[in-house]
């Protein structure tokens, strides 16, 4: 790419004033003893030249420290080469370090070199590859993880990107279903603490061309409505999911830990009583489907994720493995739905 400009500048040096200033981006190909960390034998390079009759290398130093400071490299550093190119002038070629790494190469095209081209004027030539540039920036360790992350570059997710992964695992698929779900959680939440045996009507109406009645209900006595556990919330933090309540008090235990995943964690967007009261939905529909008059489910001592109809993407749930991190949703729920089909 380098030497090729010499064409372009003959055929352009009369078409434009002067300073001429021109950049290429393309993929170069290179002879190296080996592919490692810093080194490809094929990679993007971007290259410019700048044209003018006061052109200098001091000059050229001090451009090529501010095209690398718009990039966000501050610590540059030239060191001249030993052995030059042939179609540089001698003692003016440099590479350029970004700490230890090379980014760049610069140096003044030679004289000789530019006369048999008819070229008058001193060129100034920069040119740097694009992976150990985006390397850096993004702060990896190797450049062919730029160029092939899909061999070189292991996964890595952020707490926002774990979320993603967890979802509500069965819904219901009507709109009157959607409502009986949302109807479930509004009154569990009210009637929540009431005292049992207790039980609340939560939907009266059509679903899927049948009228039904639908109770949040406890059957047992001297308890509530619902289980300590079901109005936590999702909420991953530090590469762990937990399912966290929704008021902490200093007497609770693993306060500490409760509150620092409040602050400073990552919601997953539902409750433990969301996702209970989708699958109550989920399976009262199916009930209707089957001509089934009347029904009954409950959730007691949650285990895991999929007593609490909650699902955790494979990828999330290796990585979380692979961090030595945990998934704890889990918790006493004890929440039970009550169905009537007239």
């Amino acid at each position: 790419m380098t030497a090729s400009w010499f064409s372009t500048i003959e055929a352009m040096q009369y078409k434009h004033e002067l300073p001429m200033k021109l950049f290429s981006i393309g993929l170069r190909f290179r002879r190296e003893q080996k592919v490692d960390e810093t080194h490809l034998r094929a990679h993007y390079g971007a290259s410019c030249i700048i044209m003018d009759d006061e052109i200098s290398i001091d000059a050229g130093k001090k451009i090529t420290s501010r095209v690398l400071g718009e990039l966000g490299f501050k610590d540059v550093s030239f060191v001249r080469k030993k052995a030059t190119s042939n179609y540089y002038a001698p003692e003016t070629e440099y590479e350029v370090f970004s700490g230890k790494v090379e980014v760049a190469d610069i140096g003044m095209y030679s004289p000789v070199a530019l006369a048999n081209y008819d070229i008058p004027y001193p060129v100034f030539n920069l040119g740097f590859g694009l992976e150990r540039v985006l390397m850096i920036q993004k702060g990896l360790g190797d450049v062919r993880s730029v160029m092939y992350p899909q061999f070189y570059r292991d996964l890595k997710l952020e707490d926002e990107d774990i979320t993603e992964y967890i979802e509500i695992d069965k819904t219901p698929v009507s709109d009157e279903g959607g409502k009986l779900a949302e109807n479930i959680v509004e009154i569990a939440r009210e009637h929540g603490d009431d005292p049992s045996p207790c039980k609340f009507l939560a939907y009266d109406g059509r679903l899927l061309g049948k009228h039904i009645k639908a109770y949040v209900t406890e059957k047992e006595d001297n308890t509530k409505l619902l289980g300590p556990a079901a109005l936590n919330e999702v909420y991953v933090y530090d590469h762990s999911i937990y399912g966290v309540p929704p008021g902490i008090g200093e007497g609770m235990k693993n306060y500490n830990l409760l509150k620092e995943i409040k602050e400073k964690g990552t919601p997953g967007g539902f409750s433990y009583l969301d996702a209970c009261a989708n699958l109550f939905a989920h399976e009262i529909e199916n009930a209707v489907k089957r001509n089934e008059k009347v029904g009954f489910w409950q959730i007691k001592m949650a285990k895991n994720p999929s007593d609490l109809n909650i699902v955790v993407g494979g990828i999330a749930r290796r990585y979380i493995s692979s961090k030595n991190k945990r998934i704890d949703l889990r918790g006493p729920v004890f929440m039970s739905v009550e169905l009537m089909v007239e």
